[in-house]
């Protein structure tokens, strides 16, 4: 067992072929022998649904990286931060209170419900339009013909990202992942930070020219943000909102939605069943979000004091990963978990967090998937896959393919 889980931990190791291309009978085994296990690399991982929750919502853990960073490595605080850190620590989703409740309550407002929804007839416009472009193409890359297209320019304009950058903001997005995965290379850490450096100096200059010239966009209102001035933001934490939103609304979505689409196609009786009644896609989002959710595991929590999980001891400051994959799996909360069906009744799932850290961007994801499934499902013709031998990208933090090739 032990072997799999350093696998399921090495990316890149010759060995993790046989968790990465179908995980999910690995994470029942360790469910089933050791569900919070100890593992010989270091990270904890916690496999029920149960205690994947009370890890999301407890005050025993923190997330405050560089906190917990310097504190394993107090040499690093003379030293200048490595760029690609630098773009990811200065966002909320690496902070505990005071600085995430002052930081995502300067940004809130742009998701409120009824924002998101006044959002809906551009995303279709932009799903229609991208669609309609694909539509004479014999077979195309859904990833990233479509799916990566899609809320990667909703999200762009809502920060206020001019939109014919948008292929060096999919370059960004992919060195926030690099960063935060654990198998990263050297090299592809060193590319990270010459792309993390490129990024930091655009919104530099991005940020200028909305202090000149602000619009109606997110970027925006952080900058002329009128709060006390305690409740501000510094620049690297503008610039570090501004990626998080862009690679959470952009690189989760996009893959959530290519997981779902692979799924629907290898499953012709719940394609149909959509195709024949688009009423059921928006359960249909709600079980691709539990069989198989791009965010592999919960952003990496440390205990903030001696803690347990169930009756297991865990001592301050241990690494913990809560895995969704397997939560999402277990045959404790669900129903004949293994099995994908798009009218399941109690979906349930975490894919969105819970407690402070849920998802800012929760409500825009499900209505870009909503909307992307309903138009693919009543508007367009019947899809299919070009081939079943599809390849998954091997990060530790995404459920991810590496293209799908489909044809109409």
């Amino acid at each position: 067992m032990e072997w799999q889980v350093e696998a399921f931990l090495s990316p890149g190791s010759p060995a993790r072929e046989l968790v990465n291309v179908d995980p999910y009978p690995f994470f029942d085994r360790l469910r089933a022998a050791d569900p919070v296990h100890h593992s010989r690399k270091g990270p904890w991982l916690l496999t029920r649904y149960d205690d994947v929750l009370t890890l999301l919502q407890s005050a025993d853990f923190t997330q405050d990286h560089r906190a917990m960073r310097l504190a394993q490595h107090p040499e690093q605080e003379t030293l200048e931060t490595r760029p690609g850190l630098r773009l990811i620590e200065s966002g909320m989703l690496w902070r505990d209170p005071p600085d995430h409740t002052r930081l995502r309550r300067l940004v809130q407002m742009a998701f409120r419900p009824s924002v998101i929804a006044s959002w809906e007839p551009r995303i279709a416009e932009i799903a229609r339009g991208r669609l309609n472009d694909l539509r004479d193409r014999e077979s195309f890359d859904f990833l990233h013909e479509f799916a990566m297209k899609l809320p990667g320019a909703v999200i762009a304009e809502m920060i206020g990202m001019p939109p014919e950058h948008a292929a060096q903001y999919e370059k960004w997005a992919e060195a926030g992942i690099v960063v935060q995965d654990a198998g990263s290379s050297p090299a592809d850490l060193t590319e990270a930070d010459r792309l993390a450096v490129e990024c930091l100096d655009y919104f530099a200059e991005l940020i200028h020219a909305k202090r000149r010239d602000p619009g109606d966009d997110i970027l925006s209102s952080l900058i002329e943000a009128d709060t006390e001035e305690e409740q501000k933001a510094t620049h690297e934490e503008i610039v570090g909102m501004c990626v998080l939103l862009h690679l959470a609304g952009h690189e989760t979505t996009s893959n959530v939605l290519t997981n779902g689409m692979y799924h629907l196609l290898s499953n012709a009786e719940q394609y149909d069943a959509l195709r024949a009644d688009a009423s059921l896609v928006p359960n249909a989002v709600d079980e691709v979000l539990r069989f198989d959710v791009s965010a592999r595991n919960t952003m990496p929590r440390w205990a903030a004091r001696d803690t347990t999980i169930g009756d297991t001891s865990i001592p301050k400051g241990e690494q913990v990963f809560g895995i969704f994959g397997a939560a999402h799996r277990d045959p404790a909360r669900f129903v004949d978990p293994n099995r994908f069906d798009i009218r399941r009744e109690d979906v349930g799932h975490l894919a969105f967090g819970f407690g402070i850290h849920y998802c800012l961007g929760a409500r825009l994801a499900r209505l870009e998937l909503v909307t992307a499934l309903t138009l693919l499902a009543a508007d367009f013709p019947r899809m299919s896959l070009v081939t079943e031998d599809v390849r998954w990208r091997d990060v530790l933090i995404l459920r991810a393919l590496e293209r799908l090739e489909v044809a109409w």
